[in-house]
């Protein structure tokens, strides 16, 4: 059995429990293991000419709990901050999870942790906290109606548009430590 995350709702009435993502806890449950069938990791689909899906989610609760999460986001957007990092690193790996797929869960988790301090230092505006919630609940409800096409178009442009900004940032932060070095000689 497949780890899974899934968010159990905190007792009402809890310091916490505002309603928004510190209304629930994460935990780790098994899930049943992926198919034995070779499947492509980044498509879903089995090899071959078919275009037909090879797999289905293995815990659609899961992804059901996150969309509830995001529309909860959309409708009372949360500050920039170390929770709404995570919440965005849960959705994601929750999503792989879900599927089946704890290796490439586990490699993203590692991803998550060397990219987590540069994206602590680029706390998301309300406009891009929006534009992902947007493509969060957009990519849980594809995948809940079972349209794995529309699905991966959508995460792949949530994932160049994250990556774009990025890398902009990254661009300019660098500039700036070059300009802080030139002023120091």
């Amino acid at each position: 059995m497949s780890p899974v995350v899934v968010a159990h709702p905190r007792p009402s009435g809890s310091p916490t429990d505002t309603g928004e993502l510190g209304a629930y806890t994460y935990a780790t449950e098994p899930v049943p293991a992926a198919p034995t069938a070779p499947v492509d990791a980044i498509t879903a689909r089995a090899p071959g000419p078919a275009s037909r899906p090879a797999v289905t989610l293995h815990d659609m609760g899961a992804v059901e709990r996150e969309l509830d999460i995001w529309r909860r986001v959309r409708e009372h957007p949360p500050e920039p901050g170390a929770e709404l990092i995570a919440a965005d690193e849960r959705f994601h790996t929750t999503l792989l999870l879900a599927a089946g797929n704890s290796a490439l869960a586990d490699a993203l988790s590692t991803v998550h942790a060397r990219v987590r301090p540069v994206r602590a230092l680029d706390m998301p505006t309300p406009g891009r906290i929006a534009a992902m919630a947007e493509d969060h609940i957009a990519l849980a409800e594809h995948l809940l109606a079972g349209d794995l096409d529309t699905a991966l178009r959508t995460l792949l442009a949530h994932l160049t548009s994250s990556r774009a900004h990025v890398l902009t940032r990254a661009r300019r932060a660098l500039e700036l430590t070059k300009l802080a070095q030139a002023v120091r000689e």
